[in-house]
């Protein structure tokens, strides 16, 4: 039987849970974002993480009655957080239900709302450890393989055995990396590693330093490529390489938008209204539509 009770709202992981990794925890308990911002990764991790699968197709609707605000308020939130990368929105079109995950590379997030260092800082001064046990005890669980999460409501069985023993498989890895570094030797993981970044990644990068370059942008910081080598390779999962090409170009030749594109984050947000354009173009003024209540809201 359940420990837990759904009409006194009491809550038992035997009723299933949804295996989170302790920086994400680490990282929204510093973050300076709303209350209903952090109640919107909520909801998607439950909708992610605790069925298994990293992105979800979720309506403006669902956001709202989740985090129980107006679909106009959660649409500002979620617009907010996807500005900032937190939340990356992995596919948009026009009349379906756009699919979100959520961006576990911390240092991504806008520099605004998060402090990166400080946040390292806290982890080696040793804040998150248990104070009351041993470190150990407060993570670890004996013989994992005998929890029982059959007939329980909401929770996947597949997917929680499915973490557990990679939970297991990682930490022997992770001893036997030890003791091959003790040794003086590359770890497996080491020798599989390859290049961060795709030649694809570095040339949507370039292509738009190219840009700015021919329109008299002289200085760029440091770490402007690193930074949108990254958002390149988000962009690529939305879109082909010459469609984001082609909207650089459409975002250089508007009057609105040509003086103020300084990264691949504002073709990250203005794709989707480029693509729509370009359906809309091609359907032709007799199959355009008035647009749906993504379009109103965003």
């Amino acid at each position: 039987m359940p420990k837990g009770d759904r009409e006194i709202l009491k809550a038992d992981i035997e009723d299933g849970y949804t295996p989170l990794a302790n920086l994400i925890l680490e990282a929204l308990a510093m973050a300076r974002i709303s209350g209903v911002q952090k109640g919107i990764c909520m909801f998607l991790f439950r909708r992610t993480y605790g069925w298994g699968i990293k992105e979800d197709s979720i309506s403006l609707k669902e956001f709202a009655e989740a985090v129980d605000t107006s679909p106009s308020y959660v649409s500002k939130q979620l617009k907010q957080l996807i500005e900032w990368s937190i939340i990356i929105r992995t596919s948009y079109e026009p009349g379906k239900v756009p699919t979100y995950t959520f961006n576990t590379r911390v240092e991504q997030w806008y520099k605004g709302c998060i402090n990166v260092q400080g946040l390292n800082e806290k982890t080696k001064q040793g804040l998150y450890k248990c104070a009351r046990v041993p470190l150990s005890i407060c993570t670890r669980v004996d013989n994992p393989q005998s929890l029982d999460t059959t007939d329980v409501e909401g929770c996947l069985n597949k997917y929680i055995n499915k973490y557990i023993i990679s939970t297991n498989v990682d930490g022997e890895q992770a001893h036997q990396n030890d003791d091959t570094k003790a040794k003086g030797e590359p770890t497996a993981r080491a020798k599989a590693r390859g290049p961060k970044y795709s030649d694809e990644d570095k040339a949507i990068a370039c292509y738009l330093k190219d840009k700015l370059v021919a329109n008299g942008v002289t200085v760029f910081p440091k770490d402007w490529l690193l930074k949108n080598y990254s958002t390149a390779h988000r962009l690529l999962n939305m879109a082909s390489s010459g469609e984001i090409k082609d909207c650089i170009d459409w975002l250089f030749s508007d009057r609105y938008w040509h003086d103020k594109i300084d990264s691949l984050l504002v073709v990250e947000r203005q794709l989707a209204k480029y693509q729509m354009q370009v359906k809309k173009a091609r359907a032709g003024p007799n199959e355009a539509s008035a647009g749906n209540v993504y379009d109103n809201l965003f």
